[in-house]
């Protein structure tokens, strides 16, 4: 498997797998503006994103999710 949309593709299907069987999960993607910003990689974080129910965000987005959603206990 080569290609950036396959690598993340499998890693997002590894950690909705492991999510099921142990609870929630976060997989981060990095992007780095100077190289995402090029069409076909463009057109690959695109296919990743329809590869599964993906939530693009920022990260005060996460935290305050997580917050509400996966409180502490007490």
């Amino acid at each position: 498997m080569t290609g950036y949309s396959p690598i993340c593709a499998t890693a997002s299907t590894c950690s909705i797998a492991k999510a099921k069987r142990e609870g929630p999960k976060m997989l981060s993607v990095g992007l780095h503006c100077r190289i995402v910003g090029r069409p076909a990689r463009t057109a690959a974080v695109d296919r990743f994103q329809s590869h599964a129910d993906v939530w693009i965000t920022r990260r005060i987005d996460i935290a305050e999710h997580w917050r509400r959603t996966h409180p502490p206990a007490g």
